[in-house]
């Protein structure tokens, strides 16, 4: 009885290793088809694009106008100034700024980063997107912090600018800049809630092993750096990030404008204006995930009600579309912070930014 208990207990183990080894097999098997899947989808999109932009060049060369016109009316004057002085303080002043004070309690206990990134956030909130992906890349290179670190860093800085807020969507698109102040403050609010929902856990700041794969990077010494070639450094380095900007915002501008005139997005469409009730509002929520500042522009002048249209624009600001995404991911080229990752926290920002400018909105009746 022992015998045939310990051959039954064989055969079931038997079993259970080949039905992992074919559960395991299978599981390849389709990874590997939705890997063949996607890479053929995008080819397709690639070439369709290539193709839409032959047959209807003046019509997407028109669409690349207007995105550098937006770029160069509205992003360009409220990043480039702040681009280049966030440059300055970040390589003269901040980051050997190691002594206990306020931002050193703060982000080791809330955060468990630097202090020197409190620095970072700081000018993040004054520069908008990118600048503050360009600060948290250089810091993490020079702190050498680690995989979950760079992810709360990210969290903190990846904020829109107090001046694109307020110029741009508060006053230019609105046409009320106290809206552009409730963005602000929404756009605060998720920066300082993401950063804390995303930071290490059970973990205060300590000095980790290197994860940036540039080996190039030494610390500067700032006695040796000559003030001139920093400001022509942060001048190189910012007019580099702005081209990119630019570049970026033109080229999803006329890739939204295909998409919107191809099939594929009229079902989706036609699903969120039975819930808007307002065509141009769907056109700004769906399109504004691609590229945030034409989006944020035809919620705003779509008619919805400002209850729903600022909450609205909050969240395309602060999740930024694939345009930002873009932008920052370049910038972070060569961190730990992976695209899954990124898109996690940009999600969680979106939807606490427009919780946030929801509640005011609904607090002050407007």
């Amino acid at each position: 009885m022992i015998l045939n208990n310990d051959i039954f207990g064989d055969n079931m183990r038997a079993v259970t290793r080949s039905e992992l080894k074919a559960h395991t097999a299978l599981f390849h098997d389709r990874r590997a088809f939705l890997q063949r899947f996607f890479h053929a989808a995008v080819l397709f999109t690639l070439l369709s694009a290539i193709l839409a932009l032959a047959l209807n060049s003046q019509i997407y060369t028109a669409s690349v106008l207007r995105g550098l016109k937006l770029f160069f009316e509205s992003v360009f004057p409220s990043v480039f100034p702040f681009a280049i002085l966030s440059g300055l303080i970040l390589n003269v002043v901040t980051i050997e700024t190691e002594k206990e004070n306020f931002l050193k309690k703060t982000f080791s206990k809330l955060f468990s980063l630097p202090p020197s990134f409190g620095y970072a956030f700081l000018l993040s909130l004054l520069s908008g997107y990118p600048v503050g992906a360009r600060l948290t890349h250089a810091l993490c290179r020079k702190k050498n912090t680690d995989p979950k670190q760079v992810i709360a860093a990210t969290a903190l800085t990846s904020v829109a600018g107090p001046l694109f807020l307020l110029n741009v969507v508060g006053f230019k698109f609105f046409g009320d800049i106290k809206i552009g102040i409730i963005l602000v403050f929404s756009q605060v609010t998720a920066a300082l809630l993401s950063g804390f929902i995303f930071r290490p856990k059970g973990q205060s700041y300590v000095q980790p092993p290197q994860i940036f794969d540039d080996k190039r990077n030494t610390p500067r010494v700032q006695s040796e750096t000559k003030l001139f070639d920093l400001v022509g450094e942060s001048i190189t380095a910012s007019v580099s990030s702005m081209l990119s900007v630019g570049g970026t915002i033109a080229f999803f501008y006329m890739l939204s404008d295909m998409l919107k005139n191809s099939p594929f997005l009229t079902p989706i469409l036609e699903l969120l204006t039975r819930v808007t009730k307002n065509p141009q509002a769907s056109d700004g929520i769906l399109f504004g995930l691609i590229e945030m500042t034409r989006g944020a522009a035809d919620v705003a002048v779509s008619g919805l009600p400002l209850v729903f249209a600022v909450p609205a624009a909050a969240a395309l600001v602060a999740f930024g579309g694939l345009s930002v995404a873009v932008q920052n991911l370049i910038c972070l080229k060569g961190s730990a912070l992976t695209v899954r990752a990124y898109f996690k926290i940009k999600a969680v920002q979106a939807v606490i930014a427009g919780i946030t400018a929801g509640i005011i909105m609904l607090l002050s009746n407007r």
